[in-house]
């Protein structure tokens, strides 16, 4: 699952490719696979503060519409495809409904969906920014900007882009039963600090692997 998580963050980058090559114009472009979605990475990988979106225009209202409209997936391709007009096949879903559709052969339907709840779980760990997407765009703009939406995971540790909401009550919580932590859509607010980075092993060569697995057989 971390894999999945490696490549919606590439996804993002690879959306942001147009506003990148302006910023970074001449310059070596950052790494993709390093966790930018935060706002200080977003803020230093951008030149500047990302925009974060309010849910009143959008059309998911609530952070856990946008998740599981991002995270979602059919098995059903002409559904997705209808859902996500032009950004149901990408890279990340693909990667995703494959790994669903081999743990669900291997221990069925339980076991996916045990797989897909631990997805969300360590998701919101490693991320705390995440594309505004809708049915036609995967990160669509707002105000002129491409929009992002914010999650709030502690309360001391909340910053603002509007002066003197930092310590507006969390007012929108996710509580949805299923295990997930209790997170917040942030709004114009942001969580200070970074998340995170995904494990190490992602970025592994195939002798560090094989050297990984030899020791655990011994």
């Amino acid at each position: 699952m971390h894999l999945v998580l490696r490549q919606y963050r590439r996804d993002v980058f690879a959306a942001l490719k147009p506003d990148l090559e302006i910023h970074y114009a001449g310059q070596i472009m950052p790494d993709p696979d390093h966790n930018f979605l935060y706002h200080g990475g977003m803020s230093t990988l951008l030149g500047q503060e990302p925009h974060l979106v309010s849910g009143n225009r959008q059309d998911n209202k609530y952070f856990a519409e946008m998740y599981d409209f991002t995270f979602d997936v059919s098995q059903d391709l002409e559904s997705d495809r209808e859902t996500r007009e032009h950004w149901s096949m990408h890279p990340y879903r693909c990667l995703l409904r494959h790994a669903l559709t081999i743990f669900e052969r291997v221990g069925g339907r339980d076991l996916q969906r045990r797989v897909h709840q631990y997805l969300k779980q360590e998701t919101i760990r490693y991320h705390w920014l995440y594309a505004n997407a809708n049915k036609r765009n995967f990160l669509q703009m707002d105000h002129g900007r491409r929009g992002f939406w914010s999650l709030l995971v502690d309360p001391q540790r909340t910053g603002s882009q509007r002066p003197g909401q930092e310590k507006k009550s969390f007012d929108r919580v996710v509580e949805r039963g299923d295990g997930l932590p209790s997170h917040t859509w942030g709004g114009p607010r942001f969580t200070r600090g970074s998340p995170p980075e995904l494990p190490k092993y992602l970025s592994w060569s195939a002798r560090r692997w094989e050297q990984a697995l030899r020791l655990n057989m011994v």
